[in-house]
């Protein structure tokens, strides 16, 4: 869901990382994880500050079941 809402935004994976105060690396690496792991971080800050970077409603990041 995040790699999506970051392609829809039109932002890099680079301007990502500027806007959410974070090494490039770090997206990189959490980015690269995420293909390893089947997700991405599931720090809760982590997904709460790229909510809010995006500008997308709370809860909208969360894997749900369906």
């Amino acid at each position: 869901k995040l790699k999506r809402a970051i392609k829809e935004k039109g932002l890099t994976q680079q301007e990502m990382s500027k806007l959410m105060g974070v090494s490039k690396i770090y997206m990189t690496r959490t980015f690269y994880e995420s293909n390893e792991r089947g997700y991405i971080n599931k720090n809760r800050k982590f997904v709460e500050k790229c909510e809010k970077v995006l500008n997308l409603p709370r809860g909208s990041l969360i894997k749900k079941e369906d």
